[in-house]
């Protein structure tokens, strides 16, 4: 009888104890393609990157900044043809861009992807989360790192991690950082909590 309760015991700690660590997004390499895309009337070949055969993403310039495009296919007698729609847009940049993509075990976690523009000083880092077929922007992760000595204070993207509990993102920062240009946060104690449409941050040993 005290071997079954302290089995109990176990079992509900490892079930609610690994249920509220959630599940990890983790990083991976989305299919690429080269297709010809109709943009203004005018036709130009782009390197996309997709999540599947119909949803691929891309980053264009124009004189207002750089552009990212959602690419969907519309199939008409089975042929497919990529139709741009704007998803954001920041401000030009003699610097790179990158795009990464994240996934959990489960598909219907979605997928997350994160959009990092380089300055000369510091990075631009969106996120945005595809859930059954819509995107949402979770927002802008305004961190960079606190390092007063640096040429370049870019905050590492992969040195943050994204978890997944309920229905709530989880963003950790494994490296000391600074928060909206003023806050100081040494490692592992800034988390960003996306939540019903709403980013927040909270910040421990305050």
């Amino acid at each position: 009888m005290k071997r079954s309760i302290i089995t109990g015991i176990l079992v509900f700690i490892c079930f609610f104890g690994n249920s509220q660590e959630g599940r990890l997004f983790v990083t991976y390499e989305p299919i690429q393609k080269n297709e010809q895309i109709w943009e203004d009337a005018v036709e130009t070949v782009h390197d996309l990157s997709c999540i599947s055969e119909d949803i691929c993403f891309f980053v264009t310039t124009n004189l207002k900044g750089w552009q990212l495009s959602l690419f969907v296919a519309e199939r008409d007698s089975g042929q497919s043809q990529f139709v741009p729609e704007i998803v954001d847009q920041v401000s030009p940049t003699d610097y790179k861009w990158h795009l990464y993509f994240y996934r959990t075990d489960q598909e219907k976690d979605g997928i997350l992807l994160i959009w990092e523009t380089e300055y000369e000083f510091a990075s631009h880092i969106m996120a945005y989360w595809l859930r059954a077929d819509t995107l949402n922007a979770v927002g802008h992760l305004p961190v960079i790192l606190d390092c007063m000595d640096c040429d370049y204070a870019g905050y590492p993207v992969e040195s943050i991690s994204i978890r997944k509990i309920d229905d709530r993102l989880l963003f950790d920062f494994s490296r000391e950082a600074v928060l909206n240009d003023t806050l100081s946060v040494k490692p592992g104690n800034l988390q960003g909590i996306y939540s019903k449409g709403k980013l927040s941050w909270e910040v421990k040993g305050r």
